[in-house]
């Protein structure tokens, strides 16, 4: 960014790379809720972790997604990240990116049919992707 001084205050100048980025829609990235699960349910009420993982595609490189940017929940807004690591979890041989998030913080409730990742890249890309769930407990 660029700042100018006038007489009348101060001005902003953003460099049009940056109003380019912000402009472009979020990347979709592949995710896993709970991998090896093939149907995926969360006890809204329950205490502990869940595991999600966002998988390098060709398309997207896990380990570019800044954690300390991603939320995760039925909005994608609702839990920040308590833990990260890098590893490569379908056996692919690349590196994925597994989150692990607290139920609780993501405010799921009965019924709620869909776990949403939202984030940026350590450039700044927005990006999200998102995994069909069920509801057990209720």
């Amino acid at each position: 960014m660029h700042v100018h001084c006038f007489a009348g205050g101060l001005f902003a100048i953003v460099a049009a790379g940056s109003m380019t980025l912000a402009m472009q829609p979020p990347l979709k990235v592949a995710i896993d809720v709970k991998p090896g699960d093939e149907k995926v349910t969360i006890e809204p009420g329950r205490e502990g972790m869940l595991p999600i993982v966002i998988l390098t595609t060709p398309q997207f490189d896990a380990a570019t997604a800044d954690p300390e940017t991603i939320l995760v929940g039925p909005q994608g807004k609702e839990a920040s990240v308590f833990r990260s690591m890098l590893e490569d979890i379908d056996r692919d041989g690349d590196v994925d990116r597994m989150l692990l998030v607290r139920v609780r913080d993501m405010q799921v409730t009965c019924g709620n049919q869909i776990i949403r990742v939202t984030g940026k890249t350590i450039d700044g890309r927005a990006f999200e992707g998102s995994e069909a769930v069920g509801t057990a407990g209720c």
